[in-house]
């Protein structure tokens, strides 16, 4: 089953990527006789101006130790690193966008070991055709998993690894824009989400799978609100909202919530706030409780998700 399902993505990603090539690479050759190097030049002229990339690194690093320290203390060291990547192609009333985000961090505190803190990888893809002035139909897909495998506390227990669990949704939408306000609404009534575990050491039961590992398809309604706006001087506020109802099971809503606040102290350095929230009504947390002396797995639970970060970070950016 796996096998067929990645050969069917992998086929599917193949045949997207060369449409899309071949439709935007088209040049209209009707009366033209131009030499060879200045076709070449004119191409690379055209892609100068029809491609953008904008890249941005930020890494957090945190520390303190303490030797006699009457008061008490424990040593601790932490780092975080973020990279975000935008990749967006132009051609008449097409438009291609895609952005890659990762955040990684560990902590260590005195006598214990490395432990992750932050592991987020998101990939958003739209390719979108304007039909009015503030309205597009696109076509998306929206992927989210983690790098590394993460462990039970003081358990050896695999909860999660790379596409262990990962979400996709994709599908045919509509999409509303305000450029005024930077802000994006798209909404789609009929998308697909699959939940994805490929290690087979991490439960998939605990994420909506009748088996250990393999895919879980639904279909439902998706909506997605994206705002990237300046609230005040320097400071710039994003916030990105996913929603999304099984057909199947409907009215039940799975929710991803993502608000960043950065403010900008210099070319260097970034104060940056964020908050994530997620609810997903195909995560069970299991409930354990001590039985002879044993943890031990009483029942599962449906639970909301939610991180806070806040932290001086050092910039690269890169356009």
């Amino acid at each position: 089953m796996m096998n067929n399902y990645k050969v069917r993505t992998y086929f599917f990603f193949m045949l997207f990527t060369i449409t899309t090539t071949n439709l935007f690479c088209q040049q209209d050759t009707t009366d033209t006789d131009y030499s060879v190097d200045t076709m070449i030049i004119a191409q690379d002229s055209s892609i100068q101006k029809k491609w953008n990339y904008k890249f941005n690194y930020s890494g957090l690093i945190n520390q303190a130790s303490f030797s006699n320290w009457v008061s008490g203390g424990q040593g601790f060291f932490a780092f975080e690193n973020c990279i975000n990547l935008n990749l967006d192609f132009e051609n008449k009333n097409w438009t291609f966008i895609n952005t890659y985000s990762q955040t990684y961090g560990m902590t260590w505190i005195q006598d214990d070991k490395f432990r992750k803190a932050q592991d987020n990888i998101e990939f958003h893809s739209k390719l979108m055709k304007k039909v009015k002035k503030n309205i597009s139909t696109i076509l998306f897909l929206d992927l989210f998993t983690q790098v590394s495998p993460s462990v039970i506390n003081d358990q050896n227990i695999r909860i999660s690894n790379f596409f262990s669990p990962a979400f996709i949704t994709e599908g045919l939408a509509f999409e509303y824009i305000v450029d005024s306000i930077n802000l994006g609404i798209v909404f789609s009534p009929i998308a697909a989400k699959h939940t994805i575990v490929l290690d087979p050491l991490v439960d998939g039961t605990q994420f909506g799978l009748e088996t250990n590992n393999g895919v879980y398809h639904k279909i439902g309604l998706y909506f997605s609100f994206q705002l990237n706006k300046t609230i005040m001087e320097r400071t710039q506020l994003t916030t990105n909202l996913f929603l999304f109802s099984n057909y199947l099971n409907f009215g039940k809503i799975d929710i991803r919530w993502n608000n960043l606040v950065s403010i900008t102290a210099n070319k260097w350095l970034t104060i940056n706030l964020n908050t994530y929230l997620i609810y997903n009504q195909d995560v069970l947390f299991s409930v354990y409780d001590e039985i002879n002396g044993v943890q031990q797995i009483i029942d599962n639970e449906r639970k909301i998700q939610f991180s806070q970060s806040i932290g001086i970070g050092v910039n690269f950016n890169s356009k």
